[in-house]
């Protein structure tokens, strides 16, 4: 395995850095990263008013882990479809932090 080198860093918003590597044989890898902890504090701090006459708040979800869910569900974010899934994931307890903790 060759060692990869970084050449560029590029920070984005809602907390995504981008990170190019090469390596010695020519290749380029893009890692992506998010740091959630913002989104977790805001649902903590949203979990007191999750509830509306007609409309819940049931989590937030970061980008990076969107995009995952999108292409483990195969439909693009923003659907129906997709959101059906990811209130199913939200309900998970390997992702109660980013969930108020609301059933609908």
């Amino acid at each position: 395995m060759s060692r990869r080198r970084l050449f560029h860093t590029e920070q984005q918003p809602g907390g995504i850095t981008e990170r190019w590597y090469s390596d010695e044989e020519g290749n380029v890898t893009r890692d992506v990263t998010q740091d959630a902890t913002g989104v977790i504090e805001a649902v903590q701090g949203m979990t007191e008013h999750a509830r509306g006459k007609s409309m819940y708040y049931l989590g937030s979800i970061p980008l990076i882990l969107a995009q995952q869910w999108a292409r483990e569900c195969g439909h693009a974010i923003g659907t129906k479809e997709f959101a059906e899934f990811a209130k199913k994931r939200l309900m998970d307890r390997d992702f109660a932090r980013l969930s108020t903790g609301i059933r609908v």
